[in-house]
């Protein structure tokens, strides 16, 4: 189980972080803010379509805006002459997409007679609105029940993108809307009578359902949902129906048989009578929206019914509310799979790139696929589910810097502790170092104190002999003799015995408690224990090298307030690199240079100490100048330096506040620490 829960652990991040994501956009989709957006990638996958045949079965006959002048307003007697036309080619049936409640003109009674004598004709009447906004149907037709609607409904967008099957108004009987009269009656007359279906909500016709539209379908929020609606599956308008104009139908310049067997749709194409509506084809990007007739909605409405029917042409059908909502946790979630996996790359230009790739891959597929189920006739609505994959790609990347972020942090603790190790390190190293130099140098004055103390012991003994034998000659020049030279080696017992002393002073001076607080601190004598440290370890190091050593202190600068430790370690590591880059010269140069190390130290208007560490050394290399104060930079042999000396320095001048910094002039590199007086 333990294995199991790092890996549980970082799903259930995912999983956390993706709830509000998916919340937001079901808020956003439940308020309806993203159906605008929804219902133009809808628009766009019917112009993306590719273009179907033309429906053989519908010709509309337009009053197009060259028949205006001629024609309009529509008498009654050109709308029988018209209507006698069409019907003497035997149509199945004909729609009149013109109100007709009162005469116009002459040929009342002709009219009258062509509409008692068509059986098959169907004229419009609205019911909707108030009394005055109604317009009863020709009474004819009203009569033998041969009356349709011409109803519509459009979206808030101003596009039509839905057909009444029957509408409903102020709760009279409805009436079919003319496009489903035709398309139902062109059917029946193949043998499929409609009847309801299962769910006693839809029209059947054959095997096919007419699902009625509900509010939130597809890509609608809280829609008008009143009456019996379908989504009507429009055909491109480039390609849709056989058109002919009145002037061609009255002049006889059309085809003998045009009109045979097929649904005649007679109304207006001219844009001036201003019966025209937006629809999915209506808008594109590169020209000015195109709107379609009224006789046209109708004409999509029939052959919508009869190409579903017949031609097993696909309805637009929608998935259940809770599905569309599960399509968008699907994506989301893959979203997450893919992309969280990509947490294990260490390459950030690899991740980044795999991370747009992938997001953009997986917004392809989604596009792709709801296309694909668009030619079948489902709409899946896209936009939800694009928000969800690029919020989710967001999220997970968001993750993922966080979990590098926090990967970085534990490395930088452990790069922070290695460093810590090495620069102890460093300093035991430092502290073997001057033991090895303190131990050579206090060997060789205590040898010579061994040495002397066992020659005095000798001559001592020996003079006492002598004394113990004074008939002996020359006894008198002979104790001469011992005694001077006894005299001689306590003379150079003293010296070297003040060498010792000298040494262990100034390691006493250098050995400063390891505490963080201010104390009060002679400057000078600190920087002398260090330079003899140092110089007597150098040249234990080096043999016989000679080395040149100056100083010039300023003895105004008396004891200071300062964390002696930390001063003593920027002289040490100074003196140390001093040391080294003389000798190196030496090493190259030969016996003609001298190696000179000078040590300065000087007041600055009163407000500032300086400290300087001078030597004649080749200086630094060019090409880690820039970078001499960061870790790990040496100019050394491998094996040789660590690079962490003047990092240490810099460090500790930061913490206390002083200035350092360092200069190239004359042959000579010169290191400067300022302390603000204390």
């Amino acid at each position: 189980m333990k294995n199991f829960q790092p890996i549980i652990k970082n799903w259930l991040k995912v999983f956390l972080g993706g709830i509000p994501l998916t919340t937001l956009i079901f808020l956003f989709r439940f308020l309806g803010w993203l159906s605008p957006l929804e219902l133009a990638v809808y628009d766009l996958f019917f112009q993306l379509r590719p273009l179907e045949a033309k429906d053989e079965r519908i010709v509309i006959v337009g009053l197009e805006e060259k028949d205006i002048s001629k024609y309009y307003p529509l008498t009654d007697s050109t709308l029988a002459n018209l209507l006698t036309k069409i019907k003497e080619q035997q149509p199945a049936y004909i729609g009149l997409d013109f109100y007709r409640d009162v005469s116009v003109g002459d040929g009342s009674q002709e009219l009258r007679g062509v509409f008692e004598n068509s059986s098959t004709l169907y004229g419009l009447e609205k019911i909707s609105g108030s009394p005055e906004e109604q317009i009863p149907a020709p009474e004819i037709l009203k009569q033998k029940g041969q009356t349709a609607s011409a109803a519509v409904v459009v979206d808030s967008d101003g596009v039509l993108r839905r057909g009444f099957i029957t509408p409903i108004a102020d709760g009279k009987t409805n009436l079919y809307s003319l496009g489903a009269t035709l398309g139902i009656l062109y059917l029946m007359a193949q043998g499929f009578e409609p009847q309801d279906s299962v769910d006693g909500r839809s029209m059947q016709i054959g095997s096919v359902v007419f699902r009625s539209f509900e509010k939130d379908d597809g890509g609608y929020q809280n829609a008008d949902s009143g009456g019996y609606q379908i989504l009507v599956n429009y055909r491109n308008p480039q390609q849709s129906f056989e058109f002919r104009s009145f002037s061609e139908v009255l002049n006889e310049e059309i085809e003998p048989d045009l009109f045979t067997n097929r649904l005649v749709l007679i109304g207006s194409t001219a844009l001036s009578i201003k019966d025209a509506f937006f629809t999915p084809f209506s808008r594109s990007f590169n020209a000015a929206p195109s709107p379609q007739y009224g006789v046209e909605i109708q004409a999509y409405l029939a052959s919508h019914l009869i190409s579903s029917v017949l031609d097993g042409r696909p309805t637009i059908k929608t998935l259940p509310n809770f599905a569309e909502y599960l399509t968008v946790i699907f994506w989301g979630s893959l979203t997450g799979f893919l992309l969280w996996r990509l947490r294990l790359s260490q390459n950030y230009l690899r991740l980044s790139l795999n991370w747009v790739g992938l997001t953009l891959l997986l917004i392809g597929f989604l596009i792709a696929g709801s296309y694909v189920a668009f030619l079948e006739g489902w709409w899946i609505p896209i936009i939800s589910s694009a928000l969800e994959i690029i919020g989710m790609a967001l999220v997970i990347i968001g993750l993922i810097l966080v979990d590098k972020n926090q990967q970085l942090n534990r490395l930088l603790q452990q790069l922070q502790l290695a460093q810590e190790q090495i620069i102890e390190e460093k300093k035991q190293s430092e502290i073997a170092r001057f033991i090895r130099g303190i131990t050579h140098e206090i060997n060789n004055p205590l040898s010579f104190i061994n040495n002397f103390a066992q020659l005095s012991l000798e001559a001592v003994l020996k003079l006492k002999e002598e004394q113990e034998n004074p008939l002996e000659q020359s006894s008198s020049e002979s104790q001469q003799k011992l005694t001077e030279k006894i005299e001689a080696n306590l003379v150079d017992l003293v010296a070297q015995s003040n060498k010792a002393t000298k040494i262990t002073k100034s390691l006493l001076l250098q050995a400063h408690p390891k505490i963080r607080q201010p104390v009060l601190t002679n400057i000078n004598d600190l920087i002398e224990a260090n330079l003899q440290i140092v110089t007597y370890s150098k040249q234990a190091e080096k043999g016989d090298f000679s080395l040149y050593v100056e100083t010039e202190y300023e003895l105004r600068i008396g004891q200071q307030l300062i964390i002696a430790g930390d001063l003593n370690q920027i002289v040490v590591n100074l003196l140390h690199n001093a040391c080294d880059a003389v000798f190196e010269k030496k090493d190259r140069v030969g016996s003609e240079f001298e190696p000179t190390i000078l040590v300065t130290t000087n007041l600055l208007e009163n407000q500032w100490i300086e400290i300087a560490v001078i030597d004649n050394g080749d200086g630094i290399p060019p090409e880690i100048a820039q970078h001499i104060f960061e870790p790990f930079n040496t100019s050394k042999q491998p094996g040789e330096g660590t690079g962490l000396g003047l990092y240490i320095v810099d460090d500790l001048a930061k913490q206390n506040q002083w200035e350092i910094h360092w200069i190239r002039e004359e042959e000579k590199t010169r290191f400067v620490v300022k302390l603000p007086i204390n």
